[in-house]
């Protein structure tokens, strides 16, 4: 009968080793996953602050445009006619300049807002897997917590039947 609960006791410590090194073992993992957590909303502003940015230099070549147009349209009317081509051909590729570095930009910043949404859905993902991970550890060490009580009470039995049988030996 000792024997047996003997053997019991190891199996159910040697179960118990297992059972803290997979918690342990998922508890590094949910650091790391916090980690590239971190990484992905620090990727993520990046991407907004280059966003603004780029926002902002858009505003700023827009503003330009209308002003090189309105400082044309006052020196077409200040100038001889004879001039007014020469300043719409200047006109025309200050525009023509102008519109094609806002497309570049434009075409820019859509690249940025889809890498955003990306980056905003694996954050999101990430979030959720860590969430089940944070849930599963918790599992564990409940399981493990009640699989130590439990292995401390039939040691504590067989403390007492071992002493129940050394007792009711006959010498």
């Amino acid at each position: 009968v000792t024997d047996l609960s003997v053997s019991q006791l190891s199996l159910t410590c040697l179960s118990l080793s297992c059972v803290t090194d997979l918690s342990v073992s998922q508890l590094c993992q949910s650091v790391c996953e916090e980690s590239e957590q971190k990484e992905w909303r620090k990727k993520v502003r990046d991407g907004r602050e280059r966003e603004a940015r780029q926002a902002l230099l858009i505003h700023r070549l827009q503003s330009k445009v209308s002003s090189v147009c309105v400082l044309f349209e006052l020196q077409h009317k200040a100038a001889p006619s004879w001039t007014h081509s020469i300043y719409m051909n200047e006109m025309c590729v200050c525009v023509c300049v102008c519109v094609c570095v806002c497309v570049c930009v434009l075409y820019r910043c859509v690249g940025l807002v889809e890498m955003n949404a990306l980056l905003r859905e694996q954050l999101s993902q990430s979030g959720q897997a860590n969430q089940a991970l944070r849930e599963d550890l918790q599992k564990l060490t409940a399981d493990w917590t009640r699989a130590v009580e439990e292995a401390e009470q039939r040691e504590c039995d067989w403390q007492r039947e071992r002493q129940v049988c050394f007792h009711t030996l006959p010498c």
